[in-house]
């Protein structure tokens, strides 16, 4: 038995290494997808992603749509219908006019009936506004910076994207490099198992040796299910993130190696200041709110218009049949009860809000920057311990493996010692995982 048990020992160790634990594999028939390439596909196809592009479209028509209150309005009314009383109208004795030589127009106190006839009026009035211009104008840039949030929720949600989809293959790679190393520790437990049910009829080890076998090799079977299942599940997700149909399957390719930070805490925190949407956005918002004040404060003037409007009356004898007017339409509502008093004092409110969530903003940021950086340092030191620990558990295994060649050790300290192979290896593969997320985090802190 312990010829056949060494050499799979050996191969258990090879199995545990950095390079196959966090390599693909070789799927030949799965198109590969590297990293830069899921991040690129998330970009382009993340649902999230279109629809801040599409929002940021819709603040641009805002836009052209506000500046079209600079311009002349144009409007048409009309009303037709059929008189169901007759028109009187009266007129007094001269009240149009007196003429020298001919009298008073008319004459005398007259009344004129219309009949029940149908009519007709059409007006039409063109009507430029000449104060609002003002209003308009702080309507237009608050549009635009209406646009300019956007464009900074766009960058915010591209960074959200790339984080998510770091964070996804990441965790797909550690779950591949758990099923390699559990496929290859099926492969010793099987080949044990058969040497020891082979022994076991000749009465050379204990029946509980046989049963011990057999739990580790279902114990075996059921962590490499679970772990399949996880990876499906974890494929399905970053498909989800890049936009394509959960189902499509791929292989994943080996990340690069662990690097040590290129960015001092100072330059990371006056890069995130500079770089962080978020507060673009907030700054933003505070504009967005003095200019809110603004516009409220306009509203105390009245609406001033030049106006041109023609009137045209059909189906009636005694009205002009066109009337002509040039001139100017003003609208005031010059008494409120103090409501636009109190929607000020509130705008200056709201106003103050947002500069202290900036302030505060800008706090949480630094905090945020440091954080992540003290994170991302210690999960590069505790790979290092990991790898050192999984190093001693295979050399431990290897000396094992030795004595049970001359039978100097029995078969469940064999079995203990793959054991522990497996959980420093396991142990090792998530300090790795923790680091480039961590790394990740690190990047999206920094705006970058």
């Amino acid at each position: 038995m312990s010829k056949r048990v060494a050499p799979l020992v050996a191969f258990i160790v090879l199995a545990s290494s950095p390079c196959l634990t966090w390599a693909a594999d070789d799927g030949a028939t799965l198109e590969p997808l590297k990293l830069d390439q899921a991040v690129d596909m998330a970009l382009g196809k993340n649902y999230q992603i279109k629809n801040g592009v599409l929002e940021v479209r819709i603040s641009k028509d805002r836009i052209n749509s506000s500046k079209t209150d600079f311009l002349p309005s144009f409007k048409v009314q009309s009303i037709g219908g059929q008189l169901l009383t007759p028109l009187n109208f009266r007129f007094k004795k001269g009240s149009l006019g007196d003429i020298p030589g001919a009298g008073p127009i008319p004459d005398e106190n007259i009344s004129v009936t219309t009949n029940e006839r149908p009519f007709l009026f059409v007006n039409a009035m063109i009507s430029q506004p000449i104060i609002q211009l003002g209003k308009t104008s702080a309507y237009v840039a608050q549009n635009k910076l209406s646009r300019q949030i956007a464009e900074q929720k766009l960058v915010a949600q591209r960074q959200q994207v790339t984080n998510q989809v770091k964070r996804a293959y990441y965790q797909a790679l550690e779950l591949e490099g758990t099923l390699k190393v559990i496929d290859a520790t099926r492969t010793l437990y099987r080949e044990v198992e058969r040497t020891t049910n082979k022994y076991l009829q000749e009465k050379m080890v204990l029946p509980a040796d046989a049963i011990e076998v057999k739990q580790q090799l279902a114990t075996v079977d059921y962590e490499s299910t679970k772990t399949i299942n996880a990876l499906a599940t974890q494929k399905e997700e970053l498909n989800h993130l890049l936009g394509r149909d959960p189902q499509t399957n791929f292989s994943l390719v080996q990340v690069e190696n662990l690097t040590d930070e290129d960015m001092t805490l100072p330059e990371a925190k006056l890069y995130a200041l500079a770089s962080r949407a978020d507060l673009k956005q907030t700054s933003s918002q505070v504009k967005q709110a003095e200019l809110d004040k603004r516009i409220k404060k306009l509203e105390y003037l009245p609406n001033l218009n030049l106006v041109v409007d023609y009137l045209s009356m059909f189906g009636t004898q005694i009205l002009p049949k066109n009337v002509a007017v040039v001139g100017l339409f003003l609208n005031w509502d010059a008494f409120s009860w103090g409501r636009r008093h109190y929607e000020l004092l509130e705008k200056q409110k709201m106003y103050e809000q947002l500069q202290n969530t900036l302030k505060d903003l800008d706090t949480q940021i630094t905090m945020e920057v440091n954080s992540s950086h003290r994170k991302l340092q210690e999960c590069r030191q505790y790979v290092g311990v990991t790898d050192l620990g999984r190093q001693l558990s295979m050399e431990r295994l290897r000396v094992v493996a030795n004595k049970y060649k001359e039978q100097a050790v029995l078969l469940k300290d064999v079995l203990q010692a793959q054991r522990e192979v497996t959980k420093t290896n396991n142990q090792w593969g998530q300090s790795v995982l923790s680091y480039f997320t961590a790394r990740a985090d690190f990047e999206k802190a920094i705006g970058k």
